[in-house]
C-alpha cells in the first residue's frame, strides 16, 4: 500500500553496554509506527558487530522471535521474515523500506 524510508522510521537497538561493554552488537530495530508513533520492535538472528557479542546475545535471548538481516544500514537493509505490528500495520522491510501491505489500524497522530 505505501512505502516508507526505514532511516525516517527505525533506529537500531544495540544490545551489550551493560552487561558485556567491551562486546556491544546492534541486535535489533526499533520501529515506529508512521500513523501513530507507536513503537515495536524486532530483534536480529544476525547481529551487527562483534561475533563475540552475538554469540552472547543468542544466548541471553535464545528462544525470543528472531528476523534474518541483509544489508547493514538502514538504507540497505531487509528483513526476513515480514513484521506485524499488532493494532497498528503488517509490513516487510526491503532495501531499505518498510513495505507496508495493509491498512492502519491505529488512530493517526494529529498534525501539528
Amino acid at each position: 500500500m505505501s512505502d516508507y524510508p526505514l532511516k525516517d522510521f527505525a533506529e537500531y537497538s544495540v544490545w551489550g553496554g551493560g552487561v558485556v561493554p567491551e562486546r556491544p552488537v546492534k541486535c535489533g530495530l526499533l520501529i515506529r509506527c508512521p500513523n501513530c508513533g507507536m513503537r515495536g520492535g524486532v530483534y536480529f538472528r544476525n547481529v551487527i558487530g562483534d561475533p563475540q557479542g552475538q554469540e552472547l546475545f543468542l544466548k541471553a535471548f535464545a528462544g525470543e522471535p528472531m528476523w534474518d538481516r541483509t544489508g547493514d544500514t538502514l538504507e540497505t537493509m531487509s528483513l526476513s521474515p515480514s513484521v506485524m505490528m499488532n493494532g497498528h500495520f503488517h509490513s516487510w522491510v526491503r532495501d531499505g523500506k518498510l513495505k507496508i501491505d495493509s491498512v492502519f489500524s491505529c488512530t493517526k497522530l494529529p498534525e501539528e
